[in-house]
């Protein structure tokens, strides 16, 4: 069947499918002759358990955990069951509220705001400040995702070169890596993330080096939760306050001279140079496999 049939079959649209595919939750057969997908049962009746686990609100990475087989149904309906339950339980002390409130109509609603407010479920200090450190460690993990560079052991020449290294490397990683499209810019899933590979060179004491660079994939980034694309620009922003302030407290603290003042000044305009240099060269873009 093509990804239209099956499009109609399961009720979710080509464009849902063909994600599903792109972050490796479903494996249907490319054609080699006309290159088209062809879906089998099996692979209608795996959209069709996606299809109810996103209706139950799983994250799309807890769907993977469970066909990678790091995690069992089980544990994912039972935690499910338990975040839905907190939901309902929030839900109905909200409902319970706008109740009161229709039903104290005739009062002054200034009167009753403070009684109202207490009623609400606690949610706001702790789990501001927990929800803030998981947005803190989910930009700590993208940023470490976007890129990252190795050294073949063999150059590669061919696409069938960069095949290999590729699939080597995956082993030696212990990692899973799925060609998308093969070639000399192969495009590949690393652990259900898009990636695009390519060869770069640099010299080494007069002798050429190859290296091959790997960067996400610029829709799946995309993709992500724009709060996340703002924690990884606040990252960069601390480091450089937290070096600016420090440095120059100590500059103003141990000199008296002026020029020696703007001496120091300059010093560190240059070390917020090269701090947003290797933020942008190495530690956002050349992670080393």
């Amino acid at each position: 069947m093509n990804i239209k049939e099956v499009s109609i079959i399961v009720d979710i649209s080509p464009q849902n499918i063909r994600y599903y595919e792109k972050v490796n939750l479903i494996q249907p057969y490319h054609n080699p002759i006309n290159q088209y997908r062809e879906y089998t049962e099996d692979d209608i009746e795996r959209l069709k358990q996606i299809k109810l686990l996103r209706s139950l609100e799983v994250p799309i990475e807890t769907i993977q955990q469970l066909y990678q087989e790091k995690t069992d149904l089980n544990t994912i309906l039972s935690n499910q069951m338990q975040h839905l339950q907190n939901q309902a339980q929030q839900l109905d002390q909200r409902i319970a509220i706008c109740q009161s409130l229709l039903t104290h109509q005739k009062e002054k609603f200034s009167d009753i705001v403070s009684q109202s407010l207490q009623s609400l479920p606690n949610d706001s200090s702790s789990s501001w400040f927990q929800q803030m450190q998981q947005d803190y460690l989910n930009a700590l993990k993208l940023e470490n995702m976007i890129a990252f560079t190795f050294t073949p052991k063999d150059y590669i020449e061919t696409a069938s070169d960069f095949t290999r290294e590729l699939t080597t490397l995956a082993t030696t990683k212990n990692a899973e890596c799925i060609f998308i499209q093969e070639g000399l810019t192969p495009k590949f899933l690393w652990n259900g993330i898009p990636y695009q590979a390519s060869r770069t060179y640099l010299t080494v004491r007069g002798v050429p080096l190859q290296r091959v660079r790997c960067e996400i994939d610029d829709i799946y980034l995309q993709k992500q939760p724009k709060k996340l694309n703002r924690y990884r620009l606040l990252l960069k922003i601390l480091v450089v306050l937290v070096t600016l302030i420090f440095a120059w407290s100590y500059a103003y603290r141990n000199s008296n001279d002026v020029y020696d003042f703007l001496a120091s000044g300059i010093g560190l305009s240059a070390i917020v140079i090269i701090e947003l240099w290797f933020f942008r060269y190495y530690f956002t873009h050349d992670k080393q496999q």
